[in-house]
């Protein structure tokens, strides 16, 4: 069974080093969180390091975060998902673990087109109704560091850090293959590789 571990540290100082000499009984141990303190460096106080570690002893291992999706035949008529921020796009990746395609509308554009439109609109106030920080691939989600909403004891972070994403490459465009490009819209067929649940996994979308 595993355990909780924080400490602070220098920001200078080694993980490894402290763990081995202040916790020499941990075998093994995960980064669960790691945030750095720097308040007051420019007045000559050094930074520190606060770490959340996830550690097992000896005999002990992590509890696996492997999930068994009992599979589905697709349904008659796929799924409909409305966005592609965050929530949409994790709504059809966890549909489409159980084998059933999905459909998911986005009023705006892929994530690198969105980019040229927001720049407009920071830079010169032309705001482009389609394409901003709320509409397009990766929803608002996209431009957030994450501070406000992320929940770093929820037993799907690990899910997420151990998702075997696509490598992009001249026929993927981050991570979907691009079927009938045109100037106006675009489909694309949703795939995973190498995944333990999720192996072969079709589904679509349209842009």
């Amino acid at each position: 069974m595993s355990e909780r571990l924080q400490f602070s540290i220098a920001y200078t100082e080694d993980v490894e080093s402290y763990i081995s000499k202040n916790h020499p009984e941990v075998r093994d141990y995960r980064i669960r969180s790691e945030s750095l303190d720097a308040r007051k460096a420019n007045q000559g106080r050094e930074p520190t390091v606060h770490y959340i570690l996830e550690v097992v002893y000896e005999g002990e291992d992590f509890p696996s975060t492997k999930e068994e999706f009992k599979k589905r035949e697709p349904l008659k008529a796929p799924p409909i998902i409305i966005g592609a921020g965050p929530a949409g796009l994790f709504c059809a990746l966890r549909i489409a673990e159980y084998g059933i395609p999905t459909m998911i509308f986005e009023r705006g554009t892929r994530a690198h087109e969105r980019m040229k439109h927001i720049s407009k609109y920071w830079r010169r106030g032309e705001l482009d109704p389609d394409n901003n920080v709320c509409f397009g691939e990766g929803g608002a989600g996209l431009f957030s560091d994450g501070k406000l909403i992320t929940r770093v004891k929820s037993p799907y972070v690990q899910y997420v850090m151990d998702m075997p994403w696509p490598i992009s490459d001249s026929e993927y465009i981050n991570g979907h293959r691009l079927l009938s490009p045109s100037e106006d819209s675009y489909r694309v067929e949703w795939y995973m590789v190498e995944s333990d649940s999720a192996d072969g996994l079709r589904g679509s979308a349209s842009f």
